[in-house]
């Protein structure tokens, strides 16, 4: 039996009592686990960032308990930020290999978890993020490098942490808009096809 902590990346009902989780851990990369559903425990919605106490069976990875760590509480944003952040869960549920490790995309997702949610900045964030799952997975649409903004913010986010890319002041209203319009469809448009 062992503890990770894992993003809730999709979530299906078996029978009337199972529930199969797909999460991405730190430790193990994307991996499924079985949780028997119980009223005193409550669902966990996608994109939540949980710790999962995990025994093995063959064939099965069950999940005896989980806590909480951080979630979103959808009545609280607004459609756009909604959307967007579940996008975002969406693009790492669909990109990710089964059991291949990404510490440092984890650590990314969980530093930018308020900052997917910010009303101001969302949108920035999310390509900023979109940019780094590109770039550690090798998918980066080949558009993207043609333009210098989304070059230079990619190029920064393979030297720092995505946390102080987030925060780089300097960034003008042209260089944030480029990122929001260009990177985010672009990339949404490569992922989906």
């Amino acid at each position: 039996m062992y503890t990770i902590r894992g993003i809730v990346l999709e979530r299906k009902f078996f029978r009337e009592k199972d529930i199969l989780y797909r999460i991405f851990s730190r430790e193990y990369g994307k991996i499924s686990v079985w949780v028997k559903m119980s009223s005193t425990r409550p669902l966990l919605d996608l994109g939540t960032i949980a710790r999962f106490t995990v025994q093995v069976k063959p064939n099965k990875n069950l999940c005896r308990e989980y806590s909480i760590e951080r979630s979103v509480d959808p009545g609280l944003l607004d459609y756009a930020r909604l959307r967007n952040f579940l996008d975002v869960v969406a693009r790492l549920s669909a990109n990710l290999p089964e059991r291949l490790e990404y510490p440092s995309l984890f650590d990314d997702y969980v530093a930018s978890f308020d900052r997917l949610l910010d009303p101001e900045r969302f949108r920035f964030c999310t390509g900023v993020f979109l940019l780094r799952l590109g770039n550690l997975l090798g998918i980066l649409p080949a558009a993207c490098h043609g333009w210098p903004v989304v070059a230079k913010i990619s190029k920064a986010l393979e030297l720092y942490p995505i946390t102080s890319v987030h925060s780089i002041r300097g960034i003008d209203k042209n260089t944030e808009s480029a990122i929001c319009t260009f990177v985010i469809p672009h990339f949404q448009a490569f992922a989906h096809a």
